[in-house]
Parts: C-alpha cells; structure tokens; sequence
C-alpha cells in the first residue's frame, strides 16, 4: 500500500497580492515508519528552529536545515512529486468556474 502526503503552496486567487504560481508537492512511500521518524527526529533535533508549527515550513525555517532534512529524505524509498501551475492564463478562465474542482483536479 502507498501513502502518499500532499501540500500546497501559494493559492488559486488573482488579487495582486497573491503568487505567482500554485504548487502541490507530494511524497509517496510504501512504508510511512521511516519518513515518520526522519520528521519526528528532526523536530526533535531542531526544535528551536523549526518551531511548534504543525508542519514544518519552509520559508520560516533555516535553509541548512532544510537541505540537511532533505538529504535524509533522498535516503529513504519515496517517490517525490509536483506539479506546477503558472497562474498567468487563469484570467482565460470564465468567472463561473469552481476554483474548489481546480484544486481538487490538481490535487
């Protein structure tokens, strides 16, 4: 069995002061025991850092321990993936489009 973990960055608004770009990442594993513990191990280790947020974010944390997380990451089985989209052409798309069933089709 696969388990797959998802986050989003960004949103699906136009207002000039959202992104530029909506992204989900994703990680998939077989076993989820090892990424568990390699995130468990790094709140640990990097408590003071990372802080108490429930998830770890990457523009508030350091970036070396971001890549020292990341490396771990690259030791374990697990697929990574993303997609990308480049919100430049939503205003191609008619008002009465459900933003709700973009980010579900994306997702």
């Amino acid at each position: 069995m696969n388990y797959i973990y998802i986050d989003e960055s960004g949103d699906l608004g136009e207002k000039p002061s959202s992104s530029k770009y909506f992204v989900i990442g994703a990680i998939m594993v077989d076993n989820p025991k090892y990424l568990n513990r390699l995130i468990k191990n790094a709140r640990r280790k990097y408590n003071n850092i990372i802080g108490r947020d429930v998830e770890i974010k990457g523009n508030k944390t350091n970036r070396q321990v971001i890549k020292k997380i990341l490396r771990k990451v690259n030791n374990i089985d697990c697929e990574v993936l993303a997609i990308f989209l480049d919100k430049q052409n939503l205003h191609n798309v008619p008002e009465f489009y459900n933003y709700h069933a973009l980010y579900d089709n994306l997702a």
